[in-house]
């Protein structure tokens, strides 16, 4: 992550007015207007090393060392120790300690056993470690500094690389991914460079390899090393030479040369000397390590771009594979339109492949994938056609998530539905409804809401898929606005029944014409019902359609039977008399036969 903060800085440097540090510039530099990104890798590591090579060359690591000497009172920790060092000094009795004062060999022994202790003490080798912490901050705060100026180089660099070799949208789209990367870095003074992101973000890279540094030095001044130093400077600790010179003190005091070594071991000559030595290793070592810092700020700014590359992948490789999605992304300037392409095409490449892709290029249908909600490319991917949930989307408009929830495209096209009947299948609100009307021909629908709303959702509620088209058949052949109420009192009313429904709307739509049925019918006294005439003109009402037969039969049954009645009586009385006269006949000649 570090790594991307460095290059995100470096990336933002694009918006930046473009000036090379006159040092970098006189350089022969690898160019930055390669299309090989092994070339870019290794122009920014030249850049970065050159512009880190001259902050390390201007700075000044012995007064770091030396103001963090000061902060860390190492002056005082090593007489501290170094005192205590010579207290312990007791190589095997008074005599030894004595004779420190009187040969040079003993001296020497001494203060080599005195520096070793004094540098082995844990104090004193954590000093030495905030001193080489506190120097590579100041090391580090300079080079923050520097690095805005480098930044820009390499950005310059980087710009070359995309001018050259990317369209407008390209370049714009990699400094916003960039500044995504870099939204969450910190700095310690909460201050930001003049692009607006925060100058710490390029020392990011710093901070990985100067830890590694910082480490290496604290291990060549503390601990053992440390002690090598101390031993190092314990010959200058006493003179070689002239021990008479050293006082009565140092010849005949119990203690012999151990106060005069325990008093050198803090002075400041032998301080100078380890200031010397601790600014050296850091130098030396950061010197050392100015290719690997380099290295690793090119290849952060590298890692970043191949994030970008990665995430962009199929837009980048369609751009140089196919010249004519080359040629519709080339239009594009401004950065924010590429997330929305980049979603398109790889909803066409995923679903149709990319001759699907050149098919919508061609038929200049790409806004309308672009324009695709969430909604939209569901449906795409459930029917595998990118077309049509563009026709679902035209069609359904702000709805289209309602079709996409409902899966309304299971049953339909679009072109199978009118806005009309689609917003109100989509009314309906419930699943199961919304099924139901969907399986529904577009004429069975209008014929379904003939009747009022809550009527048919009541309909589509109870009624069984497989007797909805006959339910529907019946309700077609209602036409007028009276019979229409009556459907409607009687699917709402309390002695509905979902299986007795086609009947009563049977009778309904025969008895369609009630108003005519209740003039003929209904209000004909008896008497007017067995006039020839009125019977006439039901018989024609029956056959046409305009009256119920179910009706007429219901009106007719007790003229009917009069009628009837009247007619086997007159039969009877026409049929009679000659029966009668039949049978007396019959008598007649049974009386004469028996006579003769």
């Amino acid at each position: 992550m570090i790594k991307n903060f460095v290059s995100a800085f470096v990336i933002f440097s694009l918006f930046i007015t473009p000036i090379y540090p006159t040092q970098v510039s006189a350089q022969s530099l690898e160019s930055c207007t390669s299309d090989s990104e092994d070339v870019l890798f290794t122009a920014l590591q030249q850049r970065a090393r050159d512009g880190y090579r001259e902050a390390h060359e201007t700075f000044d690591y012995r007064i770091a060392v030396r103001n963090a000497w000061r902060q860390v009172g190492m002056t005082g920790r090593i007489a501290s120790s170094a005192q205590s060092a010579g207290d312990d000094y007791r190589p095997g009795g008074l005599l030894p300690r004595r004779l420190t004062g009187w040969s040079e060999e003993r001296a020497r022994e001494a203060a080599n056993t005195i520096a070793d202790q004094t540098f082995s003490n844990t104090r004193v080798e954590s000093g030495f470690e905030e001193v080489v912490n506190l120097a590579v901050e100041d090391l580090l705060d300079f080079f923050e500094v520097r690095s805005q100026d480098i930044s820009e180089t390499l950005g310059v660099c980087f710009s070359d690389f995309l001018n050259v070799n990317y369209p407008p949208i390209i370049q714009g789209a990699v400094g916003a991914h960039m500044e995504e990367i870099d939204v969450s870095v910190p700095t310690s003074t909460g201050e930001a460079g003049q692009t607006g992101v925060p100058v710490a973000a390029i020392t990011g890279a710093l901070l990985v390899v100067i830890a590694t540094v910082r480490r290496q030095v604290v291990r060549r001044i503390a601990g053992r090393i440390a002690g090598r130093i101390g031993g190092k400077i314990a010959a200058r600790a006493i003179p070689g030479l002239g021990w008479a010179l050293l006082g009565y003190e140092v010849l005949f005091e119990g203690n012999g040369a151990i106060p005069e070594i325990v008093e050198n071991m803090s002075s400041s000559e032998i301080v100078a000397n380890l200031q010397d030595e601790i600014s050296s290793e850091i130098e030396q070592e950061i010197s050392q390590q100015l290719d690997n810092i380099s290295a690793d700020v090119a290849r952060g700014s590298m890692e970043s771009w191949r994030s970008f590359v990665q995430a962009n992948q199929l837009v980048l490789t369609l751009r140089e594979a196919n010249p004519l999605f080359s040629g519709y992304l080339d239009q594009f300037t401004n950065e924010d339109d590429l997330l929305p392409i980049r979603d398109a095409i790889a909803i066409i490449v995923e679903l149709e492949g990319e001759e699907g892709l050149n098919d919508i290029l061609n038929g200049n249908q790409m806004a309308d994938v672009v324009a695709l909600t969430d909604s939209a490319r569901a449906i795409a991917r459930a029917t595998d056609s990118v077309s049509t949930a563009i026709s679902w989307q035209r069609k359904a408009g702000t709805d289209i998530s309602a079709v996409a929830q409902h899966r309304l495209y299971q049953f339909k096209q679009p072109d199978d539905l009118t806005q009309d009947q689609l917003s109100y299948i989509l009314s309906l609100n419930e699943g199961s409804l919304i099924r139901k009307a969907a399986l529904l021909s577009p004429d069975d629908l209008q014929s379904l809401r003939i009747i009022d709303d809550l009527s048919t959702r009541k309909i589509l509620a109870t009624v069984n898929e497989e007797d909805l088209p006959d339910t529907i058949n019946y309700l077609r052949q209602i036409t007028d606005q009276s019979a229409r109420n009556t459907v409607a009192a009687y699917v709402n009313g309390s002695n509905y029944r979902p299986a007795t429904l086609n009947d009563a709307l049977q009778d309904i739509s025969i008895s369609r014409n009630q108003e005519l049925a209740s003039e003929l019918l209904l209000s004909t006294t008896f008497f007017g019902l067995l006039d020839p005439q009125f019977a006439y003109q039901t018989f024609n009402g029956v056959t046409s359609g305009e009256i119920s037969w179910q009706v007429a039969m219901a009106r007719y049954n007790l003229p009917s039977a009069v009628l009837i009645g009247l007619l086997v009586l007159l039969a009877l009385l026409v049929i009679r008399p000659f029966g009668l006269f039949r049978r007396r006949q019959e008598v007649i000649i049974r009386h004469e036969k028996s006579n003769d």
